[in-house]
């Protein structure tokens, strides 16, 4: 340690060392200006070693601030090797992770990744709120992970039924309800009911339509997980097998077989959104019977026994839950217990 005394003389300043270890102190007569001037430059060459430890050259390796977990499941969803570098993710992916990015930036990335990642022509996924959402927080299994699929989140997290049909106007209208929900003070059940409907799980009604849902699901895995995404592959292998068949064939599928077809297609996306579309069993065995029979153009014989009833024959069980509902408060007919006119439901 260096310890100052008193002065003695007009413009000294003795100093003791002491220094350890050695067995006799020794002691430097330096003037106040010398003194000043040392400290000076220890200050400076100090400060500028430490700033140099403490803050390293930063180097742009393309990592980026995530999970291992969430990255070993990407790297399974876009077919990287378990090693892959964080560069190797699809870009939409590591901007999102950015410093002081807002969701509005976040949205603006995805837009742009979806709009210009297709391999098919002519099916442009529409980006309405609820996918936007799903895809800026990664909720690729809709609330259904760990559990079967239910009809109720059918159409949230990376699914086919997401791919809905939808015009601009439909997807701005939808757009300005989803931020209202959010700004309201007060929102009840209805609203949010309402807000569902919209995007309720739905089987289109002709082949053309139905052919547009699957290529649109197909774009939207080839955008956002690139073309070695093992989804992506199963999926455009069924838009060309179906591609092969008349239209004529196509036109044939029924309500059941096009509503089965979908159904398993979702519990194979629920499997690939959990990273487990890997190894021997990768597919599950009635997502591979189904692509089988497929391609060997026996659609006919398609089925799948947890397909929810409503989602088969939407209006039969509509009828169904009014006739129970009437049986439960007493109507009958027309009228009600007191031969009022029958409430509208």
């Amino acid at each position: 340690p260096v310890t100052p005394e008193r002065a003695t003389n007009q413009g000294q300043l003795p100093i003791q060392q002491q220094v350890i270890g050695a067995g006799t102190p020794r002691t430097f007569n330096i003037d106040q200006e010398t003194l000043r001037q040392l400290l000076k430059a220890a200050s400076t060459e100090g400060s500028g070693a430490i700033a140099n430890e403490i803050s390293p050259e930063k180097k742009d390796d393309g990592s980026f601030k995530v999970s291992e977990g969430e990255k070993a499941r990407m790297r399974s969803m876009c077919g990287l090797p378990e090693d892959a570098a964080d560069e190797c993710f699809p870009k939409w992916f590591r901007d999102i992770f950015g410093k002081h990015m807002d969701d509005v930036t976040r949205a603006q990335l995805v837009a742009v990744a979806v709009e210009k990642g297709y391999i098919i022509e002519d099916a442009e996924v529409a980006l309405h709120p609820e996918l936007t959402k799903t895809i800026i927080k990664r909720d690729w299994t809709g609330s259904d992970l760990g559990k079967r699929a239910a009809l109720v989140n059918a159409a949230k997290g990376n699914s086919p039924f997401a791919c809905v049909d939808l015009t601009e106007e439909d997807v701005a209208e939808m757009t300005e309800d989803y931020k209202d929900l959010h700004k309201a003070s007060a929102v009840s059940t209805a609203d949010y009911k309402a807000a569902r409907i919209k995007l309720k799980a739905r089987t289109p009604s002709s082949s053309e339509g139905f052919m547009l849902m699957l290529k649109r699901y197909t774009n939207l895995q080839y955008a956002l997980f690139s073309s070695q995404s093992p989804m992506y592959v199963q999926m455009y292998g069924i838009v060309r097998a179906l591609r092969d068949y008349s239209p004529n064939a196509r036109t044939k599928l029924t309500h059941e077989v096009k509503t089965c077809i979908l159904w398993i297609i979702l519990l194979q996306a629920r499997r690939f959104s959990q990273g487990k579309m890997k190894g021997q069993n990768a597919c599950l065995g009635e997502f591979t019977n189904m692509v089988n029979l497929i391609k060997a153009k026996n659609c006919e014989t398609i089925t799948h026994v947890e397909v929810p009833t409503e989602l088969l024959a939407p209006t039969a069980h509509k009828r169904t839950t009014m006739d129970t509902t009437n049986k439960g408060t007493g109507t009958e007919g027309g009228g009600d217990e007191t031969g009022g006119k029958k409430k509208k439901t």
